[in-house]
């Protein structure tokens, strides 16, 4: 538009030309409007200000409010109860419009963000939440209320596999390396307090089925990589994870482990490298807003 309607001056040989040298400064300035604009940093800052903001506003809040273990439990129940909501949606977005509240971007690669702003959030959401929902299981001891853990825990794991968020699986795995570790410790010390009440034959049960369970968890695990028609395969989490693992072991092969460990991390150690010098050179006052988008 700045170049239609400037004026037009002649030059030598009588053509018109434009004369946008007094246009510079207006020109300029667009650019900037416009460069501004198109990554939304001032919005962008804002509005992840007010977010964390409001989260820790509403921490200090339970924090001070809630003193008792059963209103402690009742809000973990009512934050729990938002994965009835998200499993909702997420089930419509996988079954029938995956464009819903998602992108272009996240629909072809077969990831699903249920109400969370793309699927890594509602990956987070559930390395935060898998700790609780374990915690709740052991809490409770009417076998109804379990059941309703259970289920809710099922939907759970649905989001986890609809996000796609290979993160959030390492961190719910490390999860469970850590809680069957504390089990077995704990359920050893059981054992061995009342040892004298046991015969060998329930001494050998009690130990045998936790070996059983891991045997058969790697048998189902082995199982599934080597069926290729398998349905839980072409999940996006699965095989978003196996191709990780295949080019890791790849670069590990031809040139060494460094490499590897470089390729399983998408190369997003230059990132990490690139923010810590950034913190070096202002660690106080930061690079200024919009200045290192990455979400």
């Amino acid at each position: 538009n700045l170049l239609i309607k400037s004026k037009m001056t002649p030059n030598a040989n009588n053509k018109p030309r434009y004369n946008l040298e007094k246009y510079k400064p207006l020109i300029n300035l667009a650019i900037n409007l416009n460069g501004v604009g198109s990554t939304g940093s001032m919005i962008w800052t804002i509005r992840f200000f007010y977010n964390y903001f409001i989260g820790f506003l509403f921490f200090v809040l339970i924090f001070n409010v809630v003193d008792r273990i059963e209103d402690i439990v009742n809000s973990i129940i009512s934050l729990i109860s938002a994965t009835m909501i998200s499993a909702g949606v997420i089930i419509y977005q996988y079954y029938f419009n995956p464009y819903f509240a998602n992108i272009k971007h996240w629909v072809d690669s077969g990831r699903f963000n249920a109400t969370f702003m793309d699927p890594n959030a509602l990956g987070a959401y559930t390395i935060l939440l898998f700790p609780i929902y374990i915690g709740l299981l052991i809490y409770f001891k009417r076998w109804y209320s379990r059941l309703l853990i259970l289920v809710s825990f099922s939907l759970f794991l649905m989001l986890l596999f609809f996000s796609g968020s290979r993160s959030a699986f390492i961190g719910i795995i490390l999860a469970i390396i850590i809680f069957f570790v504390i089990f077995v410790i704990r359920g050893f010390r059981y054992i061995r307090k009342r040892a004298k009440f046991y015969s060998r034959r329930e001494k050998i049960i009690l130990i045998s089925i936790p070996l059983i369970i891991l045997i058969g968890l790697a048998f189902f695990s082995f199982y599934l990589i080597n069926t290729p028609d398998s349905y839980i395969l072409k999940t996006s989490l699965v095989s978003r994870t196996i191709e990780t693992y295949r080019t890791g072991m790849h670069y590990t092969n031809r040139h060494g482990i460094i490499e590897g460990l470089k390729s399983i991390s998408n190369y997003r150690y230059i990132f990490w490298g690139q923010a810590v010098e950034m913190f070096k050179d202002y660690p106080l006052t930061g690079v200024g807003q919009g200045s290192y988008i990455l979400q």
